[in-house]
């Protein structure tokens, strides 16, 4: 099997992200790494600002890469209600930075809230157009995104927030696009990674190529119809 590509991400730290042990060394509790598994599950992780000077075919082929990853369970596959999950993400990690004052790193800060100011700037071009489901939607993912974070948010312990303030991977790579095409108003779907010449071995982790294939395994055993009885 070929390697996994990484693709070209944006990070909120100067080369690979590197995930941090908490101050005190302290053991990530189960619960936390449940919630930094279901942020990051979904592509490449990105925070920051994409290079000016890429070209429209990488940043095509990066799209294409993003858009493999499937999207947690629950949130909604368009642009703009995913989109509202992104945002709930990256404003659930500066909310717990804020309870932190001077020990949450200033560059994670800066560069979060601008990662939120632009997706909030793409969800205001965005709910111009958007139906009432797909506002609807996007509320909901936001809240739900939040949600994950609130445990942490209302932990009284500041070594726990420092710890889940500073383990958090990142987010989506799908985010990054989203907010670009609800902004520009891109309603054509995106590039398919046939369609950049790569294959899903080439790109999603061995783990998630199991996952899918043991899912379609069950879909085909049962007919389609899960254990519910549902199609």
């Amino acid at each position: 099997m070929a390697q996994a590509l990484q693709p070209a991400q944006r990070r909120l730290t100067v080369g690979r992200l590197q995930v941090p042990e908490s101050r005190d060394s302290m053991p990530l509790s189960l619960a936390l790494a449940a919630f930094l598994s279901l942020a990051a599950q979904d592509g490449p992780i990105i925070t920051g600002r994409t290079a000016p000077t890429e070209s429209p075919e990488a940043l095509r082929r990066r799209e294409a890469m993003a858009y493999a990853y499937p999207i947690p369970p629950g949130v909604p596959a368009d642009d703009f209600g995913f989109l509202g999950y992104c945002d709930g993400l990256i404003s659930g990690h500066i909310q717990l930075g804020e309870t932190l004052g001077d020990s949450a790193d200033a560059e994670l800060m800066r560069l979060g809230r601008l990662e939120r100011q632009d997706f909030e700037g793409a969800r205001a071009a965005g709910a111009a157009r958007a139906t009432a489901a797909q506002t609807a939607g996007a509320q909901a993912a936001y809240a739900r995104a939040m949600t994950r974070w609130q445990s942490y948010l209302n932990d009284p312990d500041a070594d726990s927030r420092q710890a889940a303030f500073d383990l958090f991977f990142g987010l989506p790579g799908r985010c990054e696009h989203a907010a670009r095409r609800v902004r520009a108003n891109i309603t054509t779907a995106p590039a398919t990674l046939e369609d950049v010449g790569l294959t899903p071995e080439e790109v999603l982790p061995p783990s998630l190529l199991e996952q899918q294939s043991g899912d379609g395994a069950a879909a085909a055993a049962t007919g389609g119809v899960d254990a519910s009885g549902e199609e």
